[in-house]
């Protein structure tokens, strides 16, 4: 099985609601000097029920600090995070033990989730005993999540170095739905895994979603992945979200000249011979305010009121849909696409 045999999941009828609801979240850490790093910078994203919302963007951009402010592993420094419309920052005791149940992880190295002192039947179950389920009714829902994920007979009573990395990633989901969760953030999940094994994850998480009605936000620096997984995709710079709307929109036809980078770099075996944009530069420092957008340092597009006004995050197209369309924070939408046709783009190359 190959990347181009997968195909997202048909949202269900009526998922137009949105199940988590981010809105003006920051994030920020001490750094050394007294300086403050700005790792969020105001990111505001709905993620709709039974879909997949992609977020793509270079390392260091975000993704998985937004993931982990999503969840509460990290509380954000300022916003609001609104769960099945409850006020997910304001849930103390019983409440965030209830939500921490609707909410679950996948990290990119399953090692992050399991403990090697332990054997894999209590690592599972060690998310259901925390949030007060009984012992008995925890190990049947354990070894349930198990038969689900396909884990190899016998994994209960093994610990987990004994199991390959596609084998650990499989127990690490079975941990993540096991406590039957509407939501289910994926970091990067199939980045450190072989390249044989990446599809057949791939797979089992489509599976999962359609038999359990799952809700994903996908983390990854895999276009590919997210081409052939997302409902929707939001595309992340420097701590914001430039552009965000529906997969087939903005992978296709791409507003922000920051995407058309990011895909002109993406190998296409039909697209024949085509630009590919060589960004100049590198991104501003995380712990400096950049006054406009964050974009202008690199963009071969930028004027005077792109590098003095932030944008902002603005639908471009006419008609509304259940997601909230196709929106982009630039000042000129679009153009970085037109600009890639021509090939009026900055060091650019012929790629075939």
């Amino acid at each position: 099985m190959t990347l181009t045999d997968l195909e997202p999941t048909q949202r269900p009828e009526g998922a137009s609601d949105a199940l988590m609801m981010l809105n003006g979240i920051r994030q920020e850490f001490p750094a050394a000097g007294g300086r403050t790093v700005h790792a969020l910078d105001g990111v505001t994203l709905e993620v709709q029920r039974g879909e997949t919302l992609g977020i793509v963007g270079e390392s260091g951009c975000g993704k998985s600090t937004l993931a982990r402010a999503a969840l509460l592993l990290r509380k954000p420094t300022a916003g609001e995070i609104r769960f099945g419309g409850q006020d997910a920052l304001a849930m103390r005791g019983g409440r965030l033990r209830a939500h921490r149940r609707r909410a679950q992880m996948v990290f990119q190295d399953p090692n992050d989730s399991l403990d090697p002192r332990y054997k894999v039947l209590r690592s599972v179950m060690e998310p259901l005993l925390a949030a007060g389920v009984p012992r008995k009714e925890a190990k049947d829902k354990a070894l349930a999540a198990l038969e689900a994920v396909g884990a190899p007979d016998g994994a209960a009573d093994r610990f987990p170095h004994e199991f390959s990395g596609g084998q650990r990633q499989r127990i690490a989901i079975a941990r993540a739905i096991a406590t039957e969760p509407e939501l289910v953030v994926l970091d990067e999940p199939t980045s450190a895994l072989d390249v044989s094994i990446q599809a057949q994850i791939l797979n089992l998480l489509l599976e999962l979603q359609e038999s359990k009605k799952l809700t994903y936000m996908f983390i990854s620096h895999n276009l590919a992945v997210i081409r052939h997984l997302s409902h929707r995709v939001a595309v992340m710079y420097l701590g914001r979200i430039v552009e965000v709307g529906p997969a087939s929109q903005v992978l296709a036809d791409p507003l922000h000249p920051y995407t058309a980078a990011l895909l002109s770099a993406v190998p296409d075996p039909d697209a024949g011979k085509r630009e590919r944009i060589i960004l100049q530069g590198d991104p501003p420092s995380p712990t400096q305010r950049v006054p406009g957008c964050a974009f202008a340092s690199r963009c071969w597009l930028a004027t005077e009121q792109c590098r003095t006004e932030a944008p902002p995050l603005v639908r471009t197209d006419a008609a509304a849909d259940s997601t909230g369309g196709h929106l982009v924070a630039c000042h000129r939408p679009g153009e970085g696409q037109e600009a890639l046709r021509l090939g009026l783009t900055p060091a650019s190359s012929t790629t075939v």
